[in-house]
């Protein structure tokens, strides 16, 4: 066996260089290092932000996680709106604005500065602090399309995330429908926060419904399902606060609900009742006493619970009024009022004449 003694120093870097040339020359090319950045997802709620465009976008209809779609758009694309009801092999997708902030896509529902109306009935009434004045069917709380064609649901935006307690079902008429809430992960992912029986009893005029639970996650939307078959008549919310863990109250800034009755009571795009003649519309009832206390529940794990049998039905369904129809009455008073100014007038000048 012959030994060799390897070069040191500069010899062995100029060995080392001759090796790889040799290899260059019989066709073997030296390693190229990997350039290509791996996708980093950010936080929820910094990918929240982002995908809002700077407040552009407002009421998250969807979320749904597409990381392939990285190499085509990068780590952001404001898409705009898109009419896609399927996607990725994910069905069922409602209209809107799409945002992509790796690996998710966020589908908004409207533009924040475009003008909304706040129809009659509408999901709408839903937002903010409550302010229907009192137990009935009235204008400023949500009501769906029918008042028992389906089971219904209404879905609460807030301002920003936080860790939940609870939610205050506001209900001003036919209480009782309440059987589930939902809140929505940062990730897009819906979890049951609670099932039961409405603590609003069937009958009652009114209630507000509160339903504790404890998550260990940030949330800024909720969403309340409604047994509306088993309760006679539209069951009306007026508003839904968000309670956090430090015990403050937050109200829906958007509202998005399974039906409306704006949809069929709509005029002119505004909806609801129209109120003919001079000055302001009529006052709304003032209620005779202030709403009751809310209603504790007990909190329950976050686990499926049979739902409550259905109550047979107090009374028979509510009729809406059609808005026209109300529109001819308040013309046929207007009519009877004048023609009675007018006789009236007519006997003054007659015992005018009569003394002359």
């Amino acid at each position: 066996m012959i030994l060799y003694r390897l070069p040191t120093g500069i010899g062995m870097i100029g060995l080392l260089a001759w090796i790889a040339l040799a290899n260059v020359v019989q066709g073997e090319e030296p390693a190229k290092a990997n350039t290509t950045r791996e996708p980093q997802a950010l936080p929820p709620l910094e990918s929240l932000h982002k995908a809002r465009v700077g407040g552009k976008y407002e009421m998250l209809l969807r979320q749904i996680k597409v990381p392939a779609d990285h190499e085509k758009y990068a780590d952001f694309r404001d898409l705009g709106q898109r009419q896609v009801k399927s996607y990725a092999g994910i069905v069922d997708l409602p209209p809107g604005y799409w945002v992509y902030v790796y690996p998710y896509w966020y589908i908004w529902r409207d533009l924040s500065e475009t003008p909304k109306p706040k129809r009659a009935w509408g999901p709408e009434q839903a937002t903010g602090p409550p302010d229907t004045p009192g137990a009935g069917d009235i204008q400023t709380a949500w009501a769906s399309l029918t008042p028992d064609g389906q089971d219904e649901w209404l879905m609460l935006e807030y301002a920003e995330p936080v860790v939940p307690s609870a939610v205050l079902v506001h209900e001003t008429y036919n209480p009782g429908a309440l059987v589930r809430v939902t809140a929505f992960k940062l990730d897009g992912e819906e979890v049951e926060v609670w099932k039961g029986k409405d603590p609003t009893r069937v009958g009652e005029p009114r209630g507000v419904s509160e339903i504790k639970f404890r998550t260990n996650f940030k949330t800024n939307r909720v969403r309340i399902y409604l047994d509306s078959r088993a309760v006679a008549g539209w069951n009306e919310i007026d508003a839904v606060g968000l309670r956090d863990s430090s015990g403050k109250t937050h109200w829906a800034t958007s509202a998005h609900a399974s039906s409306t009755y704006a949809e069929q009571a709509g005029l002119g795009g505004g909806g609801g009742i129209i109120f003919i003649g001079g000055g302001p519309a009529p006052a709304m009832p003032v209620p005779l006493q202030p709403p009751p206390p809310p209603v504790a529940v007990v909190p329950v794990p976050a686990v499926p619970v049979k739902p409550a049998p259905r109550a047979m039905p107090l009374a028979p369904p509510a009729v809406k009024r059609d808005p026209k129809d109300e529109r001819i009455k308040e013309l046929e008073k207007e009519v009877t009022e004048l023609k009675d100014m007018i006789k009236r007038l007519e006997e003054r000048l007659k015992n005018r004449d009569d003394k002359r």
